[in-house]
């Protein structure tokens, strides 16, 4: 009982010394950063975004870390659960901002786009009325993204058709698969391609499996 005492007693010792060691690590480093702070803040000769500033230096500490270290801003944060799980509520496509042009990369199958006839290369150009022509990708979230049974009025320009078609699309729930490939490379041997995990991720692996299996997969 002694010897345990006095082990637990040891480590706490070092426990302390290393924690207030760190302490004073941290202490040293912050003192720093607001150093560097004050001087932008007299010399720089115009005005600073600090909100923006101090994100930016969260950010570029967690990215030292390791790859798996990441600050997700306050404004991301509902995405980001949206995508860990699995759904969210929209119209159901994949885009990209091409030259000024919000274009559709892909309807989602079984989505209200993919349904309504949207197409790959359509380019929307006007969202409820109002021109869509030069949006950023962050923006473009917030004016297709809506509740389930909420709906928006989007104009689009098609290849080879002359006039902007319209459309009003109901948005519903979509669901945003984890798993972008499953097939079989020879007889015995099978193949999934997962292109990042969340919470449905264990049960579409294992659908996918019980597919691969029929083929006989080992």
């Amino acid at each position: 009982m002694i010897s345990i005492i006095i082990i637990s007693s040891i480590g706490f010792v070092m426990t302390h010394n290393v924690f207030a060691d760190i302490q004073h690590s941290l202490q040293s480093q912050l003192a720093k950063l607001d150093q560097v702070a004050r001087l932008a803040k007299r010399h720089y000769v115009e005005d600073v975004d600090w909100d923006k500033a101090m994100e930016g230096a969260i950010s570029g500490m967690l990215e030292n870390l390791d790859p798996h270290s990441v600050y997700i801003p306050a404004d991301k944060v509902k995405e980001n659960k949206e995508s860990f799980a699995g759904k969210y509520e929209g119209i159901g496509i994949q885009f990209d901002v091409l030259d000024g042009y919000l274009t559709v990369i892909s309807p989602i199958p079984g989505s209200p786009s993919y349904r309504l006839g949207i197409i790959a290369g359509d380019r929307i150009v006007k969202i409820d009325g109002e021109s869509a022509v030069g949006i950023s990708v962050d923006e473009v979230p917030n004016r297709l993204k809506g509740p389930k049974g909420s709906s928006v009025d989007v104009t689009i320009s098609r290849v080879g058709v002359d006039e902007p078609l319209e459309f009003t699309i109901v948005r519903d729930v979509i669901p945003i698969s984890t798993i972008t490939a499953g097939f079989m490379v020879d007889d015995s041997t099978g193949y999934l391609a997962v292109n990042r995990f969340a919470s449905i991720t264990s049960r579409e692996v294992e659908e996918e499996l019980q597919e691969l299996e029929k083929h006989d997969l080992r």
